[in-house]
């Protein structure tokens, strides 16, 4: 995996900054590193690469959960005459299997698909719930389902929807192996609070 980390120099050697913000901005700007930071510290070549690289880069950044937001909120999919509509894999995030065959699951039930498809959701997001997330796990699982069903890929990386599980479910922060039915209950449990109307 690749990705360009730019330390800012000493005040001192003004050339130098400039020089390093050049390099951020054509690497970033252009093919090769589409993926940055909220903190502009720090680009990837990929998600899969960010998410990787979130736990050391976490440890000195506090926008680090930002630019994921900010990314779902700018690349939202659409339907298209290439979208796979469904038919597309889930990688296996280390021995994550359990995860992606309960949501593969998920996914099949049209009806529950249809109503994050359609962005039926966003108007029931309970950002006041104290047992919710503040509607981040609703908005990952739908970001993930728009990618099955609207991206044009045959393989999908949840690595943003992982990232949240495990943040709000500590049990499931790594890689390790789990029960697929206490994931299942959880993720449904979590959407269930993000997405009650009930506002006192």
């Amino acid at each position: 995996f690749f990705f360009l980390m730019i330390r800012r120099p000493p005040r001192s050697t003004q050339s130098r900054s400039s020089a390093a913000s050049d390099v951020y901005k054509r690497q970033v700007h252009g093919d090769t590193l589409k993926y940055s930071c909220a903190c502009k510290k720090v680009a990837y070549c990929s998600e899969e690469c960010r998410q990787r690289d979130k736990q050391f880069h976490s440890r000195f950044c506090d926008k680090a959960d930002e630019s994921e937001e900010e990314d779902s909120g700018q690349n939202e999919l659409q339907l298209a005459p290439t979208s796979k509509m469904g038919l597309t894999g889930l990688q296996n995030l280390g021995n994550t299997c359990f995860m992606n065959s309960g949501l593969q699951c998920l996914s099949n039930l049209l009806s529950l698909t249809n109503f994050f498809l359609e962005n039926s959701y966003k108007k029931d997001i309970n950002k006041d719930n104290p047992l919710g997330t503040n509607g981040k796990l609703t908005s990952k699982y739908a970001s993930m389902i728009k990618n099955l069903w609207y991206g044009t890929k045959t393989v999908y990386a949840p690595w943003s929807l992982k990232s949240a599980i495990g943040k709000f479910h500590s049990q499931f922060q790594g890689f390790n192996q789990h029960d697929s039915s206490e994931l299942l209950s959880f993720l449904l449990d979590g959407i269930h609070e993000d997405l009650n109307r009930v506002k006192k």
